[in-house]
């Protein structure tokens, strides 16, 4: 059986995450790396929303996302430029 998922067809997909909500304990936050793995393995681009503190850039630069955005950074980065 083969299932056709248009939206995958479409191009990349940028899947955004909000920190403040995504991450509310250290259980959700253990299940985060793997699920932004996932989407990396749908070929999508994972924007991580919502750093408003220096807890919040360090729980995302150690999620493995592609993109960082939130007022505590301005406007959306590159990991690799943070």
């Amino acid at each position: 059986m083969s299932v056709d998922f248009p939206v995958l067809a479409a191009g990349p997909l940028h899947v955004p995450v909000d920190t403040l909500t995504a991450w509310p304990n250290a259980r959700v936050r253990r299940g985060q790396p793997r699920l932004i793995e996932l989407m990396h393995e749908l070929d999508a681009t994972v924007v991580i929303e919502g750093i408003e503190t220096q807890e919040h850039l360090a729980i995302a630069l150690n999620s493995g996302c592609d993109l960082l955005q939130g007022y505590f950074l301005g406007e959306p980065r590159y990991v690799k430029e943070v």
